[in-house]
């Protein structure tokens, strides 16, 4: 009886390594990218200033952004860690930096009026 336990418990394992990783909604994944975006652009917002008063404000602006997203820090690290397992980090990133690079060239031309 142990053996057949251990043999289902092992085709198990094999099956849940081998299922393919369960792609984002666009949806979500547009949900996602909106969250990380404003946590970079508060992070940015907070770079004039240094020390206590620097982490005060970003922390002022995290739980903001935390509300406003409908998120927490358990969400925010279940989405990172699913995203490491499906190893779509690196995917995930590249279109954020590609917002984040559309947003900073935004702001530029703005300046530059």
């Amino acid at each position: 009886m142990r053996r057949v336990l251990l043999l289902a418990s092992l085709i198990l394992i094999i099956f849940q390594a081998c299922k393919e990783p369960e792609q984002l909604s666009k949806q979500e994944e547009e949900a996602w990218l909106d969250f990380i975006e404003d946590m970079y652009v508060a992070k940015a917002a907070a770079q004039r200033l240094f020390g206590s008063e620097r982490d005060s404000l970003e922390q002022v602006y995290y739980t903001e952004i935390y509300q406003k997203h409908g998120k927490d820090s358990t969400s925010l690290d279940s989405f990172m860690n699913r995203m490491i397992q499906d190893m779509m980090l690196e995917e995930f990133y590249q279109k954020l930096n590609d917002r984040l690079r559309i947003l900073e060239d935004s702001i530029i031309v703005e300046q530059d009026n």
